[in-house]
């Protein structure tokens, strides 16, 4: 049996900086001096940069469609909801499964960040269930009941259910490296066709939903989502390409496990594909999306899966994106300020300023509290609360360097008591910009619209 520990002092690694991702040393010190892999430390800080709460958005409104919408719209949501609620489930135990294999610090760091996020999604989406659906068993009963919902995660569910296997043999000293690797390599590729396949596919019904202006609060937390497993999918494509498939060792598993790689993914698309032709089924029907349309995006999106890998896929290739708005409007940070460092995109217009003012009369006293709400000018010295490394911080400042605008910058991790004051009064993001008087002026994307003249 394995002589099992959770710290290694007979550690060496820390004077080779070697540190595998997988079937090293035992564990020892969280090694970051060392860093074979800084690129997955990178991504790690990214993903914390996007820390954001299920509370963000109000879904006042979402509630209000399920309510009022038809069946056919009702029934899309829903069953996309449940789906995605199931999907996030099984994620939260991706670190879990990896674990025992795991001897590198920067992956064991991204993996735990992770699981966090998934957790937090899958929060997110029992959530929506809890403050907009009055009775929550109708989605849990979609969920177990539903044998299609069940099955769209088989495949995934099969791959990730023998890495959880092969880990606790592993642990207790039943198989070896050599059993074991197969395994991890498997899990991590199903991982991958997880956030690059299926994820993608469920986030494109809610955001379909939206265009069409019905549960909007609701595809705004979706969108939040979309920005963690963005960065998710990315670390699946360098582990496995960057990585793991530089590695003269890991070559020979690619080669005599290629089929079942293959079989997986293709697993994946075909219940992807399966659900399609289920969701509309049944009259089902949503402007602007139609299954040959969802069946193109799947496609699109699994092959790059299939490009990371070197493998073949054996549908027809669609090089070109079939939801172009998805990635315009859902995709681009910079067209769709969401992400955590920013305030709910839903409650914009509070204390809000238009910038049209053309036709405002400021001879009138009615007007007078209002005069200096209107404009920014070169006299108001702002206040500015922001963090290190924040890209919303940081675009918000270059703007008013651009324009000339006075500012004092206050940073919420040095001054934790300003850090409080914001949470009290309600903003829990950054940037926050107040002017002189007090008066708030807004986060970065409201500021910067009210302010480009």
């Amino acid at each position: 049996m394995t002589n099992i520990t959770v710290f290694n002092e007979k550690s060496t690694s820390h004077k080779s900086g070697n540190y595998p991702l997988f079937f090293g040393e035992e564990p020892s010190l969280y090694d970051s001096v060392n860093q074979p892999y800084p690129y997955l430390y990178e991504l790690m800080e990214k993903l914390k940069q996007l820390d954001w709460s299920e509370n963000d958005v109000d879904l006042t409104d979402t509630r209000m469609d399920l309510v009022t919408c038809d069946k056919n719209t009702r029934d899309l949501m829903l069953l996309n909801l449940a789906y995605q609620w199931s999907l996030d489930s099984i994620a939260t135990s991706i670190p879990t499964l990896l674990a025992p294999f795991v001897t590198n610090s920067e992956y064991g760091h991204l993996l735990a960040r992770i699981g966090e996020n998934e957790n937090l999604h899958s929060n997110t989406y029992s959530n929506i269930v809890r403050q907009c659906i009055s009775d929550p068993q109708e989605v849990f009963d979609m969920v177990f009941e539903n044998n299609k919902v069940l099955e769209r995660s088989t495949v995934v569910g099969k791959a990730l259910s023998e890495l959880k296997e092969y880990g606790a043999k592993y642990t207790l000293g039943l198989a070896t490296e050599e059993e074991c690797r197969p395994y991890v390599l498997k899990g991590v590729v199903a991982i991958y066709a997880l956030e690059r396949i299926s994820f993608m596919a469920s986030f494109s019904c809610t955001f379909a939903l939206a265009q069409q202006e019905y549960f909007v609060g609701a595809a705004r937390l979706v969108q939040k989502i979309l920005m963690d497993e963005m960065i998710h999918y990315e670390a699946g494509r360098y582990v496995l390409q960057d990585i793991m498939m530089q590695d003269n060792y890991w070559e020979k598993y690619f080669d005599s496990c290629k089929e079942d790689l293959s079989a997986i993914i293709h697993g994946v698309v075909d219940q992807e594909l399966s659900w399609n032709k289920y969701l509309f089924s049944s009259g089902r029907n949503l402007v602007g999306m139609n299954e040959g349309i969802l069946n193109d995006w799947v496609r699109y999106n699994a092959q790059e899966v299939f490009d990371v890998l070197g493998l073949q896929a054996k549908f027809r290739k669609t090089t070109t994106c079939p939801l172009p708005w998805f990635e315009n409007d859902w995709m681009d940070l910079n067209s769709q300020q969401n992400a955590a460092m920013e305030a709910d995109p839903t409650n914009y217009m509070v204390s809000a300023v238009s910038k049209d003012v053309s036709n405002v009369d400021f001879s009138d006293d009615i007007f007078s509290e209002f005069k200096e709400d209107v404009v920014i000018t070169l006299q108001d010295i702002l206040t500015v609360y922001s963090k290190p490394d924040c890209p919303y911080c940081e675009k918000l400042t270059e703007f008013l360097d651009e324009r000339g605008l006075k500012y004092n910058k206050v940073d919420v991790i040095l001054h934790p008591d300003k850090r409080e004051w914001l949470l009290n009064e309600g903003y829990k993001t950054v940037p926050q910009v107040f002017c002189s008087s007090g008066n708030y002026r807004g986060d970065c994307t409201s500021f910067i619209n009210d302010n480009s003249f």
